[in-house]
């Protein structure tokens, strides 16, 4: 079976780029006989053109490729690895098409049930046209349950599977248990600017515990803060206490996971959530907001509470701090929470995908014949 796998994440360091990277190398490992191929479609506007012709040039360098894309690389099945750009794919048969859909964000927006700014008409425009390809997408599968859901209210549209993320077993050597874990003395939080990682609340969080405990340091690992974001710390009095690991690489981020107190991550809307995982690796203890995904991902793993509720995340935070039997129970449950997430589970999981779409699109050929 060939199959081609369509990502285009133009960061080359994003979620999005490492999931493509999850599932070839999962595929290559358990399921060596599929032929794979990796495209990645990136196009670059120029910098020097407004902002309405760069989205434009956006737009159509990307359907460009995924044209250059049916001649260059025929496959069996076309994997999207996230069908963000399925209005773009018009000449992609979507009858031999594996769709994974992430979360469900602009919709939720659209619908105003994120507290953010609503789309624009032209930008719903372009929603309502990716779904309507993803409707004729072959076979649909979800992150997690409650994107299905997600998916299902928001659209009618039905998942075939709910595909977990899985988590990398980190190498031995770099995972420390926590009677060797060496505490900095710092709270961590992953995450970008985007407005439902809420990078605000988790300062407010922080603001509280820092009143009780100030020698504590917030490290936020992720994106470079924005002008907002600068302004909210000036604001709180955090400027000293707040410090930044921008884009670490995979060795500084395993590095703060294993030497921070706790995670804490009061998202207000995640569709999976790979950060919660992350930390249990290395025994860092989490607190995380029962928003989206969240509690099917992280079930006993974690300390949950409503993103809003700033005070029950400082007082679990403070107790993880000062009670170190139940930190340590915390990061045990963590570890045993991990095992629902492995690589060789998503590689079977994805290669039951290839194989249901194949035989459909055989089965209806058959038919028109």
């Amino acid at each position: 079976m060939k199959v081609a796998l369509v990502s285009t994440d133009s960061s080359g360091i994003g979620s999005m780029d490492r999931y493509a990277h999850l599932v070839k190398d999962s595929i290559t490992k358990f399921f060596p006989e599929v032929e794979l191929s990796h495209i990645n479609i990136r196009h670059q506007s120029k910098g020097t053109a407004s902002r309405t012709l760069q989205r434009f040039e956006l737009a159509k360098g990307i359907a460009l490729s995924f044209r250059r894309l049916t001649v260059d690389h025929s496959a069996d099945v076309y994997h999207f690895l996230d069908g963000s750009f399925l209005y773009l794919a018009n000449s992609v048969p979507m009858e031999r098409t594996v769709v994974a859909v992430h979360d469900l964000i602009p919709l939720l927006q659209t619908r105003g049930e994120l507290g953010a700014t609503k789309p624009g008409f032209a930008a719903r425009r372009l929603l309502a046209l990716n779904l309507s390809r993803l409707k004729k997408a072959n076979f649909i599968y979800t992150v997690s349950q409650n994107t299905a859901a997600d998916l299902s209210r928001l659209s009618g549209c039905g998942a075939d599977a709910i595909i977990h993320n899985p988590v990398i077993e980190a190498p031995t050597s770099t995972v420390s248990s926590l009677s060797t874990r060496t505490h900095r003395n710092f709270i961590l939080h992953v995450g970008n600017n985007s407005f439902y990682k809420n990078r605000a609340g988790v300062l407010d969080i922080f603001r509280r515990i820092s009143d009780r405990m100030p020698d504590l340091i917030l490290v936020m690992a992720g994106a470079a803060p924005d002008d907002n974001l600068k302004s909210y710390i000036q604001s709180l009095e955090l400027s000293s206490k707040v410090e930044f690991a921008v884009n670490p690489t995979d060795t500084e981020l395993q590095s703060l996971y294993t030497d921070a107190s706790c995670l804490i991550f009061p998202s207000l809307y995640e569709g999976f959530g790979w950060p919660p995982l992350e930390a249990a690796q290395f025994g860092c203890p989490v607190v995380c907001s029962d928003a989206g995904s969240l509690p099917e991902i992280v079930g006993q793993g974690g300390v949950i509470h409503c993103p809003d509720d700033v005070d029950a995340f400082a007082n679990s935070a403070m107790q993880i701090l000062e009670d170190t039997a139940f930190s340590t129970m915390l990061s045990d449950r963590g570890r045993s929470n991990l095992q629902r997430f492995s690589l060789h589970e998503f590689a079977t999981n994805i290669r039951a995908a290839y194989d249901t779409a194949h035989h459909r699109y055989e089965e209806s050929k058959s038919r028109r014949l």
